[in-house]
């Protein structure tokens, strides 16, 4: 028995090809088991599609196929691996937009930075650059935290 591709599941020969699927799925005489079910191979649409041993096996061995990639050059944060910066499409174009700070007061700084953190303060007192920032004022200046205190840079 052969199956054509599914029907939109809005049109009334929706129901009828489940019907048809059901009887090639059930029937004895299908041939559809554990081992082999390679009968399914014509149930191919727009929307799913029955893959292939080949294809499962590339999918599933770790290796790059048309299917899927695994190399590790597209490493991000949560991945491992390095990716050549001349790889990712616009980089220059990120590179050359402006970093925006978050600003705060001397007294709202985050409490638990992390070494290297940056922000900037709408109320420094008289800032000097490395010196810890002291509030009160009314400067706006870049802030570094250097692993002990909040410093103007």
């Amino acid at each position: 028995m052969n199956l054509n591709p599914p029907p939109s599941k809005d049109t009334p020969r929706f129901d009828d090809w489940l019907f048809q699927l059901y009887k090639l799925v059930t029937l004895p005489s299908s041939g559809i088991n554990e081992t082999n079910h390679a009968a399914l191979g014509n149930i191919n649409s727009t929307l799913y599609s029955h893959v292939t041993a080949a294809q499962l096996l590339g999918l599933t061995t770790g290796l790059n196929t048309p299917l899927h990639f695994h190399d590790s050059d597209r490493a991000r944060s949560n991945h491992t691996g390095t990716q050549s910066p001349d790889t990712i499409e616009n980089l220059s174009a990120y590179l050359t937009e402006a970093i925006r700070l978050k600003g705060y007061t001397v007294a709202t700084l985050p409490a638990a930075p992390i070494q290297g953190d940056q922000a900037f303060v709408t109320d420094a007192l008289a800032p000097a650059y490395l010196v810890a920032i002291a509030g009160g004022g009314a400067v706006v200046t870049p802030v570094f935290f250097n692993g002990a205190a909040w410093v103007a840079h």
